[in-house]
């Protein structure tokens, strides 16, 4: 932002420099000094990452900090001491649970294996 005070042209900026993450379910929350991004390949661990214990609803919520500096008339950055913390609106999380299983019946030996039958539920 560049604005005019007392006849001097003053720039500030606000320079993100730590992320710290609630997972809202009552673990320490996780401060880094990356924001974390969209994942190349699927199940791989982030800096970001977390392991959930209970499936369920969880309000996700993002506290940036940030440090300030300004700058006079173009000349050099000067730094604002101390951080502004912002909070973001929490999300909602979906924790969900699955179960894989490997399967080696043959269903036409054991049509009562594991996944053999019908995959339609019945009432």
């Amino acid at each position: 932002m560049t604005t005019t005070m007392l006849g001097q042209q003053v720039a500030i900026q606000a320079v993100p420099v730590q992320w710290t993450w609630d997972y809202g379910d009552g673990s320490e929350p996780l401060s880094n000094p990356y924001p974390g991004g969209p994942q190349v390949e699927f199940n791989q661990e982030t800096t970001t990452s977390h392991i959930y214990g209970d499936t369920g609803q969880y309000a996700v919520g993002l506290t940036t900090s940030y440090r300030g500096q300004f700058s006079v008339n173009d000349g050099p950055w000067i730094a604002i001491p101390g951080t502004a913390e912002v909070p973001s609106e929490p999300v909602t999380a979906d924790i969900w649970r699955s179960t894989s299983k490997n399967v080696a019946e043959d269903c036409h030996e054991n049509p009562e294996g594991w996944a053999c039958g019908n995959p339609f539920v019945e009432e």
